[in-house]
């Protein structure tokens, strides 16, 4: 029995390898514009080969970067250019000027040189690029967008680079990028985001995910940054998934949001930082610098793994107060103090929980503190604007005792309201109380994720019913037995709230 194969364009499989299964390229209609092209680049006995689909030899060299820059410059948007496996030479910078949807598929190749995607001028000239693949190995390797938009980066490895990939904004600016399925190795700086030398530094929308970090290579023992904005860089409405960053070397950082970046609103969904260890040295798990214009929002617990060698405190530097931390069991933003008005007339709002800093609003709690005296109320109100500011809506709470509390459910739902949680801009939170003077204090804050505040019962500076522990006599007031009691218990009387001490044995 005769077997034979279907050759024809309809039904081909195509082997990216194979330089003789690329179809040729071939004009179009409409005025025979010229359709995308097929490249494949290859080694011959340590020379470097460029093919076009018809397998004519587009140019040669010993220089990756001479020899693609001279295909690149005549070739039609969309074109493919696809690598044969293996080690490259070269030193010279790859530059895309101006060529939309090139797409570079590296098949495990290992490069050494610099892939540059610049749109001069435009971010649509040199958009919807796609780098496949690759191995960028060596100091002088990597990836750099300039004025680039819509560009991905996925199954590449970024070994021992000075700077893996780089952000830049010469004119206007790299927005709406991917990188996934990758990691960089032992790189001094893995993703540099950096300051405009013209127009603004506007590299948001960004998509990471399951990207990981790590040291694991030889030669890197300090100073190394794995994700850095400088000042004016912003990488705002980003989402950040399943990134993992190992610290086994020394003095690293994470994360170094420097004065003057912005992340506002960009999201780091369950960032694992693990092995914070080492004998001597610094290690920063997220760096958020004082000036700062917007740090990004925590979205899940993260987690630490091998932190014994360092102090917790160690993993967090958060200097701006708009950055959610992890403290204990929950996910917590930094309190802020409200000073209360007098006489009842609100103090001066703060502006606590804005959409910089939370995606939908966060659990609150409020801690009164200091001493509140007989018969005085405090009143803690909390206004919550919409974005637009077309509405806002406004939760009251009164206390009379100090603790530390939560919102109740009500309070929520009355938040809730004409979808309020969707389109949290901000709430302000004021507060006053009924006295001329008060020695009570008010902070506030929120957090996200599992856990949260205890409630702490108030222990001291209201007026409660004492009893002695031999149950002698109850009266009205202060307590001037000793031991004094262990504990209260807040009930309500006739509308009224009663708290009643008790003691425990010993």
């Amino acid at each position: 029995m005769s077997m034979s194969t279907n050759t024809d364009q309809k039904n081909r499989v195509y082997i990216v390898n194979d330089i003789a299964m690329v179809p040729p390229a071939q004009a179009s209609g409409f005025g025979m514009s010229i359709s995308p092209q097929a490249f494949t680049i290859r080694l011959a006995d340590n020379t470097i080969i460029a093919q076009n689909s018809n397998g004519t030899v587009q140019a040669s060299g010993n220089d990756l970067g001479t020899v693609m820059n001279s295909i690149v410059s005549g070739i039609p948007d969309h074109s493919v250019i696809s690598f044969q496996t293996g080690a490259y030479s070269g030193t010279t910078t790859f530059i895309n000027n101006g060529h939309r949807g090139i797409r570079l598929v590296g098949n495990g190749a290992t490069i050494p040189i610099k892939f540059k995607f610049d749109g001069s001028g435009s971010i649509f000239n040199a958009s919807n690029c796609l780098v496949d693949g690759f191995n960028f190995s060596g100091s002088n390797a990597g990836i750099a967008l300039d004025n680039a938009s819509y560009f991905s980066v996925q199954n590449c490895t970024f070994s021992s680079c000075a700077e893996a990939m780089t952000w830049e904004s010469t004119n206007l600016w790299s927005e709406i990028w991917s990188i996934t399925n990758s990691r960089f190795e032992a790189c001094m700086k893995s993703m540099l985001f950096k300051t405009a030398s013209g127009g603004t530094a506007s590299y948001i929308n960004g998509l990471v995910q399951n990207v990981t970090f790590n040291t694991l290579l030889s030669g890197i023992t300090s100073g190394y940054t794995y994700v850095e904005l400088e000042s004016g860089a912003a990488i705002n409405e980003g989402k950040w998934y399943n990134t993992r960053m190992w610290f086994n070397a020394p003095s690293g950082i994470g994360m170094h949001f420097k004065a003057g970046s912005s992340a506002t609103r960009c999201q780091l969904n369950k960032i694992y930082l693990e092995n914070f260890s080492g004998a001597s040295g610094t290690t920063q798990g997220i760096i958020v610098a004082s000036g700062c214009a917007g740090a990004p929002m925590v979205i899940g617990r993260p987690t630490f793994g091998n932190i014994s060698s360092f102090p917790y405190s160690a993993t967090f530097s958060n200097l701006n107060g708009h950055f959610i931390h992890s403290i204990g069991t929950g996910m917590w933003r930094e309190t802020q103090t409200i000073t209360p008005g007098v006489s009842s007339s609100f103090g001066t709002g703060v502006e606590l929980f804005n959409d910089t800093d939370y995606a939908g609003i966060p659990s609150i709690y409020i801690d009164i503190g200091g001493t509140v005296t007989a018969g005085e109320l405090l009143t803690v109100r909390f206004v919550l604007a919409k974005i637009g500011g077309e509405s806002s809506t406004t939760v009251t709470r009164t206390f009379n005792h100090t603790g530390t509390f939560t919102l109740s459910v009500d309070d929520y739902r009355t938040f809730l309201s004409n979808n309020n949680f969707n389109n949290l801009d901000k709430i302000t939170v004021s507060a006053h109380t009924s006295a001329v003077s008060t020695t009570a204090t008010i902070s506030v804050g929120g957090f996200t994720g599992p856990g949260g505040p205890p409630a702490v019962l108030a222990t001291s500076g209201f007026s409660w019913l004492g009893v002695t522990n031999s149950g002698q006599f109850v009266s009205h007031g202060t307590a001037t037995s000793s031991p004094r009691p262990a504990g209260y218990v807040q009930g309500r009387v006739s509308g009224s709230l009663v708290y009643f001490a008790y003691y425990t044995s010993g």
